[in-house]
This record gives structure tokens, C-alpha cells and sequence, in this order.
């Protein structure tokens, strides 16, 4: 197809244009008939069976949710006009969310959240059954899905409007609270909803905070530092800081040594899988218009090569060890090395927790007064979000979001407290 204004092309042009499209590749997207599909799915929900379906219809690495692909509805609604009430009664839509913490790296952590179900209203499938009103009705019980959806993920408009709200929230929480994932990922939820949702971050005062926040964040990327042991200087004294620093080099210099075996001989599956995963996550994100760096397929990777190489490693290990020692050495191997590969794995995840520990000492002891000056920041931004939290009624929604009126309510005495002191 070629679109020009009224008299753009000559008769020659327009030959030399379509030489050029003729040699352009292109793809045949065939008709698929879905109608077997759907009976199949009917005859399960009015069994009693459960369908699960990912409404997104794909994977991506965004920090928003894609368009919901409308055959969720046509499911449901289908299902109850070919089976009647005595299905539309029993049948429900649950929506669960799954929310990453940096899904992409190996051991990372998900929490998995089921929002409320809710059954189909009768006035849809009525509606359903009329070829007038057949898809506005699908339309309207989309939008039930998309709010349930919602209300059980973390949205965002971009990665960097995520950073600041993850970042918000570590600011909101008092010091010495711990939360569950559960309520890491509803407190993030309410200030989403808050910022997002209700359009505060437009407010002047917000749009100051948010900036005053996301220049401390960068410098704590830049110190590469965590904000939870910003704090720690307010606890630690130079001296005990120095020989904190000490014993954990110390134990640093242990693992190291002890480490190494198993990285020789785990290096294979971790050149192989981040090499695949990588070209695999480079060729999905050039060939998506949604994907934006390719983390979802790097992370499925990284799992496909580790399933197929573990096991070839582990029997060559062992055929090794059989022909250059004893067969007793190669069974004990065999049947041993799993448990001290699981060993090494949480010993490694042990060692790099203390390597970063080491930047807030390093700090602590030769740059002092940086130290103090990013403890006397985040201690008044933390002030500042909880006055803002209070006087924008951010209060109410997270608790609302929680269920947990705990977290809101030392939020608040911790800001009067402060300002009592002040």
C-alpha cells in the first residue's frame, strides 16, 4: 500500500515505488479459529474446573500493565450464555497479581496477590446475548477486570517513576519496622494510587518532594550505598565501625577462598546461560514493540539453558571424577554435590550482602562528613513524606491498601515525635 497526495508520483515514480515494496519482506498472519478453544474452556468452567489466563497476552519488562486482551470476557460471558444461570451463579473472576522484585536475577523474589472474586452480572450476559450490545458488554466487564487487575499490581507510567515510588516508601515506613513483601508491595500500591491515580504528583509541593527524593537516590547510586544502611552511623561509632570493617573483610577473604571451587566449576552454566539469555533478550526486544530492555526473557532464559546444563554438568563432573580416581569418589560426588552446590549458592547470596555492607563503613570512616550530611537528608525527607502523607490524605488510602493500620499509624507518631523534638 502506498498513500501520496494527489499528483505526487509521476508514472515512473510510481513503478520505481512499487520495485521497491515488491522487495520489501513481509509476513502472512493466517485466520485462526478460536472456536475450539473457547468450547474447551466452556465445557472446563462448567465442570468446575479453573482457567488461569495472563489477559496481557504476552511478557514485557514494563512497569505498567499492556492493553487486556478482551478474551478473558468473551470466556466468562460465553460460558455463561451457553450454560445459563445455574453456571453464571458459581462462576467467578479472581484477579492475581504477580509482582516482581527484580525478577530478571537469579533467586529473586515474587509476591503473588489474589484480589477479591466477583461474579458476572446478569444484565452483561443478557446484554451478550444480543449481537446489538455484544461487545459493549464485553467492553464494560474489561473494565471490571482492568480495576480488579489493578487493584492487586503495582502501575507506574515508567521504571523511573517505580524507583521513586519503591524509594518513597522505604521513606514512609519508620526505622526498625520490617515488612512483608505483602506489605511492601501495598504500600508502594497506595502511594501509586495517590501520585498516579488522583494526579497528586502534579501538586507543587509533590513535584518538590519528588525531586528532593530522587537526587538523594542518585546519591545513593553514586556512593552505592542502600538507603536502609543510610542509617547506620546514627548507631555505629567510628571505632566499633572500624572493627565491624575489619571482621567482615575477614569473612569476605573466607568466602573468597572458600567460593572459588564451586565458580570454577559452575563458570560453564554461567557463561553459557548469561551469554544465551542475553542474545535471546537483544533479538526479543528487536523483534517487540513492547519490550523494552528484554529482562522478562532474560530471566526464562537463565532458567531454559540452567535446566538443561546443570544436569550435563553434574554427569560430566561425575564421569571426571570416575576415571581419574575411584568409583567410591564419583558416587559420593554424585550424590553429594547437589547439597553443597545449594551450600555454595546461599553462602555466595551471604557473601555479597556483606560486600555491599562494607560501603556505608567505608563512609562511615573516610568520608565522614558526606555520611552525615546524607543521614541528615533522609531523616528529613522522611519528616517531609509523612507531613505530606498526613496533609494529603496519602494516610488513609495506604491503610486502605494494607489493611494494616499499624504501619500508617507509626508513620504518624513517628512524625509527631519528630516534631515534638524539633
Amino acid at each position: 500500500v502506498r498513500l501520496a497526495e494527489p499528483g505526487g508520483f509521476t508514472r515512473d515514480e510510481a513503478r520505481v515505488e512499487d520495485e521497491a515494496v515488491s522487495d520489501s519482506p513481509y509476513k502472512i498472519q493466517p485466520k485462526l479459529n478460536h472456536n475450539d478453544m473457547y468450547d474447551a474452556v466452556y465445557e472446563r468452567l462448567a465442570s468446575g474446573g479453573v482457567v488461569g489466563i495472563f489477559p496481557e497476552g504476552g511478557s514485557h519488562d514494563r512497569a505498567s500493565l499492556l492493553p487486556l486482551k478482551a478474551g478473558i470476557a468473551v470466556m466468562a460471558l460465553g460460558a455463561c450464555d451457553r450454560h445459563g444461570e445455574s453456571l453464571r451463579t458459581k462462576l467467578k473472576v479472581a484477579a492475581v497479581g504477580l509482582n516482581y522484585f527484580s525478577g530478571h536475577r537469579f533467586r529473586s523474589r515474587v509476591f503473588v496477590d489474589y484480589g477479591q472474586p466477583f461474579e458476572i452480572d446478569p444484565a452483561l450476559v443478557e446484554r451478550y446475548r444480543n449481537p446489538a450490545t455484544k461487545r459493549e458488554a464485553a467492553e464494560e466487564l474489561m473494565g471490571q477486570i482492568l480495576t480488579a487487575v489493578k487493584a492487586v499490581t503495582v502501575q507506574a507510567p515508567d521504571h523511573k517513576t517505580q524507583e521513586l515510588l519503591f524509594m518513597m516508601r522505604r521513606l514512609y515506613v519508620a526505622d526498625g519496622v520490617s515488612l512483608s513483601l505483602e506489605d511492601k508491595v501495598a504500600i508502594t500500591r497506595g502511594l501509586a494510587s495517590c501520585f498516579i491515580d488522583r494526579g497528586d504528583r502534579d501538586l507543587p509541593q509533590v513535584k518538590e518532594l519528588l525531586r528532593r527524593v530522587s537526587a538523594y537516590n542518585e546519591k545513593l547510586k553514586q556512593f552505592q550505598i542502600h538507603d536502609r544502611r543510610v542509617s547506620m552511623g546514627d548507631t555505629v561509632e567510628p571505632i566499633d565501625a572500624l572493627a565491624i570493617l575489619g571482621v567482615r573483610l575477614g569473612v569476605l577473604a573466607f568466602y573468597a577462598v572458600a567460593l572459588v571451587p564451586g565458580l570454577l566449576l559452575a563458570s560453564p552454566l554461567v557463561l553459557l546461560a548469561e551469554g544465551i539469555a542475553r542474545q535471546k533478550a537483544k533479538a526479543a526486544v528487536a523483534g517487540s514493540r513492547v519490550k523494552l530492555v528484554g529482562n522478562d526473557v532474560l530471566g526464562t532464559w537463565k532458567v531454559l539453558v540452567g535446566m538443561l546444563v546443570i544436569p550435563i554438568l553434574h554427569a560430566v563432573y561425575t564421569a571426571l571424577i570416575y576415571y581419574a580416581t575411584a568409583y567410591r569418589h564419583a558416587v559420593a560426588y554424585f550424590f553429594f554435590m547437589p547439597f553443597v552446590s545449594a551450600t555454595s549458592i546461599l553462602a555466595s547470596e551471604r557473601a555479597l550482602e556483606t560486600a555491599r555492607s562494607l560501603g556505608p563503613l567505608w563512609l562511615l570512616l573516610f568520608n565522614h562528613d558526606q555520611g552525615q550530611q546524607l543521614r541528615r537528608e533522609r531523616r528529613q525527607l522522611q519528616a517531609d513524606v509523612r507531613q505530606l502523607a498526613h496533609d494529603l490524605g496519602w494516610n488513609e488510602v495506604i491503610t486502605k491498601s494494607t489493611s494494616r493500620t499499624h504501619l500508617t499509624l507509626t508513620a504518624e507518631r513517628s512524625s509527631s515525635s519528630r516534631d515534638l523534638t524539633a
